[in-house]
């Protein structure tokens, strides 16, 4: 069936991004994938409106070329996408196409923003979606409350079925033969991800664990002031790589003993977590977005409500310290990421999802 999905530039990192990257490969040649968001030399507000014009318009005419039978938009609860999506959902109504809704990212006080002011868009532009696809039952629910009386799927984001499929015996076997633990933090590095708290924990972990060492993957607005925060309170240890793909990234995660991530952004499915536990890695995060529904505190890692670096220092050093409870947990984690993340199993389900709404499920 003909689908035109909107997407983010795909060269450009992201949550997002990464999901349609690793899933186009196997979902059908019959999907068109349409472009929007920022771009690498987008500066002012004049640009990000001639950019919005733009994208409304080339998208405009999109659905005048093609005929297609279902599009699917990918927002995220934040106010730039909110609007601008909602804008591509109302013009491909207008052509009387069904579209599929998928939230990714799920901003809690934007969420507040939306119920005290913005009502009226989502009522204008979103009530018209004919199936939402959200990353966890929270959000689900909000919508149920919001009165949304549309089909509404709760979905994972995805991971590439290569990741699920790497031999872990030799990992494991590389890792305990390691004279180092290495912590890993893979995001975006912005102050919500938690890497002050990363930082801070790192340090503490230190003095139970002497040869622990911190990489720190990624890119963003506080990459320099993390940097600078670690030289000031004299962290020692950390690796900062920067952004990592392809075989770099896979390298840092067969590196990683432990992933950590105190995130307390508004999150819908963190890709990085799901990739850790693809690659036999113990996890130690937060409840956040779809994490709360699935994640098995103690089998999986550990989840904590807490921001205390401290309780991340003795979560991480529990695990330097029990190989066999580590490599326990990482045989786990893979098979589970295995059965529920990999790019084929979502885009199984994506595919059935797309028949049902085109059949009028």
């Amino acid at each position: 069936m003909k689908v035109l999905i909107t997407v983010p530039r795909l060269n450009l990192p992201g949550g997002v991004a990464s999901y349609f990257n690793s899933l186009r490969r196997e979902l059908g040649t019959d999907k068109n994938y349409f472009e929007v968001g920022r771009t690498d030399d987008e500066i002012g507000v004049l640009a990000v409106l001639k950019r919005v014009c733009l994208d409304s318009l080339n998208f405009w005419k999109e659905l005048n070329r093609e005929e297609y039978e279902l599009v699917h938009i990918n927002p995220s609860l934040l106010i730039g996408s909110f609007f601008r999506d909602g804008v591509l959902l109302l013009l491909a109504r207008l052509h009387r196409k069904p579209v599929l809704v998928m939230f990714h990212g799920w901003d809690k006080a934007f969420e507040r923003t939306i119920e005290r002011f913005l009502f009226w868009w989502f009522r204008l532009a979103y009530k018209r979606a004919t199936v939402f696809v959200v990353l966890a039952d929270e959000f689900r629910d909000t919508l149920k409350r919001w009165s949304c009386a549309q089909r509404i799927i709760v979905e994972t984001t995805v991971i590439d079925d290569a990741a699920v499929h790497c031999d872990l015996r030799i990992l494991q076997e590389n890792r305990r033969a390691a004279l180092v633990f290495n912590v890993l933090f893979l995001a975006r590095l912005e102050k919500e991800k938690g890497i002050y708290e990363t930082l801070d924990a790192f340090q503490l972990l230190k003095k139970a664990v002497p040869h622990a060492r911190l990489i720190v993957a990624g890119d963003g607005p506080d990459k320099v002031l993390a940097e600078e925060y670690a030289m000031a309170h004299g962290i020692g240890g950390i690796d900062f790589v920067g952004f990592v793909t392809g075989k770099q990234k896979v390298d840092i995660f067969a590196r990683a003993h432990v992933y950590v991530f105190p995130t307390f952004y508004g999150e819908g499915m963190p890709t990085s977590v799901l990739e850790a536990m693809a690659v036999g890695l113990p996890v130690i995060t937060r409840p956040v977005g779809g994490l709360r529904d699935f994640f098995e505190d103690g089998r999986m890692g550990h989840l904590t409500e807490s921001l205390n670096p401290a309780v991340f220092a003795e979560l991480a050093g529990k695990l330097a310290i029990d190989i066999q409870r580590r490599e326990a947990i990482g045989e786990y984690n893979q098979l589970y990421a295995g059965q529920r993340f990999a790019a084929s199993k979502v885009a199984a389900r994506v595919e059935n999802v797309y028949a049902s709404i085109v059949a009028g499920g």
